[in-house]
């Protein structure tokens, strides 16, 4: 079961500041979120938020 919380605590963790990383640009962490997209992401809900923040 996918859900949408998924997508936006890891698009959060990758765009966030980590003591061992600087944080992934919004860009790169919405490539990273795509590549993933229908292993861990519904590819739909992938798509629609992708579209939404247009």
């Amino acid at each position: 079961m996918y859900i949408m919380a998924d997508y936006f605590t890891t698009f959060d963790a990758l765009t966030t500041a980590r003591p061992y990383r600087e944080p992934f640009t919004v860009e790169d962490a919405m490539k990273i979120i795509k590549n993933d997209s229908a292993i861990q992401f519904d590819p739909e809900v992938v798509l629609a938020l992708k579209n939404s923040a247009l």
